[in-house]
């Protein structure tokens, strides 16, 4: 016999999700990096609540993006009407410069609408709980932590709609600045496509990431990099940032004691906070280029001059894209094979030492899926010969590298310090 699970069964919560056009959604402002200018980013659930010359504006850029082929899946432009059909199926947001409750025509979209995302169900019924999306920056005004800004303004409105998952499954994996962003805001790989696309200008396929991240109870990043540009307008000014809250005012008087301005620049103990991802990550190529060194040493180089959170992270983003490295040391990034129960340069834990069977087996398969060295970070607790106390297992093995004498001490201190900065 039968049962109808559906009429049997409590609801699920992934039913409680609230389709965007039902759903009344705020306007998102904020302040952009350069501490004086707002920009409000408007919910739109449908084409028609744009200016006519507003949309064609946008379709231009969405056609542009297309031809540069590095970026989207299609081939070919898309028409107003096909546009239309693509990018306004869920909700959209718009962001325009100013804090208008409405939109108004305005001469220079170019120059005052900055960029755009939708926000849509991943699936249909059973798993519309994940919802997804795309963005898009003006290619004139890049630069400017405007993507970033979007995707938190993503979060927040996909948190209101109810949904629990957000997934990204079109990033590709040259695309770093997107996968930089995704990474400070706590998206974790969760699956990987081989050679799934063909992009423009390119002579071999490249590997197509899946994004994903939780959402409903998720906490806000108390450590973001937007954080520091709230500081640095606060130093400059002696004002709150206008959208500032109660809270936030409470936060920005205790941690500006730690800044300090110098040059128009924000410091921290003599050294620079860097707060665009992309310029992060331009930083540590240009450091890790000085002689390929691995994560711990590239990190500590960094962290003499600049300052953000998880600056290791971007060491290891940026010394798996370094082909150089790649090529003379293959192990780096070398994966366990299916079956391999000691990859290659991971020696067993000694038996008083060793790891619940289960974690050890999770830690082996995160380092191989992250393609990192599994020699560098295989987790096990390390002990002083001299005191028998626990030593932390990132400093520990900073030591594990082949440096010049002299070096181990500066890389333990810098990693103490760069672990240290979180707490600000």
């Amino acid at each position: 016999m039968a049962v109808d699970a559906e009429n049997t069964l409590e609801p699920s919560p992934f039913q409680q999700v609230s389709h965007p056009v039902n759903q009344a959604l705020d306007r998102y402002t904020v302040l952009l990096r350069d501490g004086e200018t707002t920009a409000t980013i408007y919910p739109i659930t449908s084409a028609a609540e744009l200016p006519i010359d507003l949309l064609v504006f946008l379709c231009d850029e969405f056609n542009m993006e297309i031809e540069r082929g590095d970026t989207m899946p299609f081939y070919s432009p898309m028409g107003i009407e096909a546009f239309q059909n693509y990018w306004f199926s869920g909700v959209v947001g718009v962001m325009l410069l100013g804090r208008t409750p409405i939109i108004h025509n305005r001469n220079h979209w170019e120059k005052e609408c900055l960029g755009t995302f939708f926000l849509t169900p991943s699936y249909p019924d059973r798993c519309k709980s994940i919802c997804t999306g795309n963005f898009l920056v003006n290619a004139g005004i890049r630069g400017k932590g405007i993507g970033r800004t979007m995707v938190e303004c993503y979060l927040d409105w996909a948190q209101r709609l109810g949904y629990t998952f957000s997934l990204f499954n079109l990033v590709y994996d040259t695309n770093i600045a997107a996968r930089r962003v995704f990474e400070v805001l706590k998206y974790k790989r969760v699956g990987r496509i081989p050679s799934g696309a063909m992009l423009k200008n390119m002579t071999h396929a490249v590997d197509i990431l899946m994004l994903g991240r939780e959402l409903q109870g998720a906490k806000p990043d108390e450590v973001g990099e937007m954080r520091f540009d709230r500081i640095k307008y606060y130093l400059e000014t002696g004002k709150y940032p206008p959208d500032a809250d109660r809270q936030e005012k409470s936060r920005l008087r205790s941690s500006s004691a730690h800044y300090r301005l110098r040059d128009g620049r924000l410091m921290l103990k003599d050294r620079e906070v860097i707060s665009d991802p992309s310029e992060q990550l331009k930083i540590v190529k240009r450091v890790h280029n000085l002689n390929h060194s691995g994560i711990n040493k590239t990190t500590s180089m960094v962290a003499e001059r600049y300052h953000w959170a998880r600056i290791k992270d971007t060491a290891a983003l940026a010394i798996r894209d370094c082909a150089r490295c790649r090529d003379t040391n293959p192990t780096r990034n070398k994966r366990q094979k299916p079956g391999d129960d000691n990859p290659e340069n991971v020696e067993p834990a000694p038996p008083s030492l060793a790891l619940d069977a289960d974690l050890h087996d999770e830690i082996l398969k995160f380092n191989a899926d992250e393609g990192m060295g599994l020699q560098r970070f295989s987790y096990r607790p390390s002990f002083s010969a001299q005191t028998g106390i626990p030593v932390d297992p990132e400093v520990q093995s900073a030591f594990d590298e082949h440096v010049h004498e002299g070096e181990e001490i500066a890389i333990a201190r810098a990693l103490i310090q760069a672990n240290g900065d979180r707490m600000f």
